[in-house]
């Protein structure tokens, strides 16, 4: 559980100092390079951490968020 509330703090600060003026953009770029990583729980992890800062993900990132839950 310490690597998760890592992860948290990682992504959190991504967002804090992230240049970018629209959050949603943001999160696209965060995913991205989760998805080049390889590190499709960070991706999850990512995604979610964005619906619960109220950011409206494009339907793209809906759909894959989906189809990574098996929803």
């Amino acid at each position: 559980h310490i690597i998760l509330a890592y992860l948290e703090e990682v992504i959190s600060y991504y967002f804090e100092v992230n240049k970018e003026r629209e959050k949603e953009i943001i999160l696209y770029k965060a995913l991205c390079l989760a998805e080049w990583l390889n590190e499709d729980d960070s991706w999850l992890r990512i995604y979610e951490y964005g619906i619960k800062k109220k950011i409206k993900p494009r339907d793209y990132l809906v759909r894959e968020y989906q189809r990574r839950k098996n929803i």
